[in-house]
Formats: structure tokens, sequence, C-alpha cells
């Protein structure tokens, strides 16, 4: 993952970087990034994830870390669905998203398709519809989830 993109100038002069981390800089980035994770796990009790295990998956580079720094933080698996190529964002969280969030999503969004990604997808929350609808995501499924 070598893509850094510098984000259209942000209202009060600020501008946002979206950054891969690599998994040998995961150190440098982990305190800041988890706290934006934390929550987004917590929404998921039962889901078995916890942030020791999210930051185990990355260092195996089963899972990329995204960051803005200051502002958020995001985690994405590329994997085989229905006999396509598709990069998921799994976790996102983080603050003032006006900022951030069309930046992030064009910079994995150009990121899965160098991978040869066939699709996005976000898993989340029912509040992200309204909030990816704008950059072209819509729901396409209901997941039910039993615990074994």
């Amino acid at each position: 993952m070598s893509t850094t993109a510098q984000a259209q100038q942000a209202p009060h002069g600020q501008s946002c970087n979206v950054e891969p981390v690599q998994a040998w800089r995961l150190a440098s980035y982990w305190d800041e990034a988890s706290e934006f994770l934390a929550p987004a796990i917590e929404a998921y009790p039962d889901a078995g994830l916890d942030i020791e295990t999210t930051r185990q998956l990355i260092e195996q580079r089963v899972w990329q870390l995204w960051v803005v720094e200051g502002y958020a933080a995001a985690v994405t698996e590329i994997a085989t669905t229905y006999g396509q190529k598709v990069c998921t964002i799994l976790l996102l969280g983080g603050r003032e998203r006006e900022l951030w969030f069309g930046q992030m999503l064009e910079v994995i969004e150009g990121w899965a398709r160098a991978n040869g990604c066939d699709r996005m997808n976000v898993v989340g929350r029912k509040g992200w519809e309204r909030v990816g609808a704008p950059y072209g995501y819509k729901p396409v499924a209901t997941v039910f989830d039993k615990g074994l």
C-alpha cells in the first residue's frame, strides 16, 4: 500500500491526508487509530471482535489500516465474495466526518481498483445508509447473526 492522497482544502484552512498504514509502521499510528476504531468494535459486542484481535489481523496483513491523522481510522479487507473480488470497509470511526469521509472513500476505492477489486462494501450500522448514499453506496442485504 503506497497511496497517500491529499484531501481538498478542508474548512478552517485544514487539509487531511488519507494514509494506508504499512504493518511495520502500525506502532506509530495504533494508539490514535484504536481510539477511533473502538466505538465501531464495541457497537457489535456479539461479533467476537476486540481491539487486540483487530491489531493482530492488521499486523498479519489480513486487514489494512487507513488513517487520517487526528480525525479518523478505517480497516479494510479484500476477499472474494460471490465470485467477485471485494474490498470491504469493516470498521470506520472518527470525528468531523465532513473533512475526510469523501476523500477516504476515494483513496480506498482507488487502492481497491489497483488491487483488482470489482466492488466495494461497507459494514456498518443503519445510519451509514444515509452517509454512504451521496457516494453511490446503497443497502443490498441484511445480515442475521447467531452465535454458535
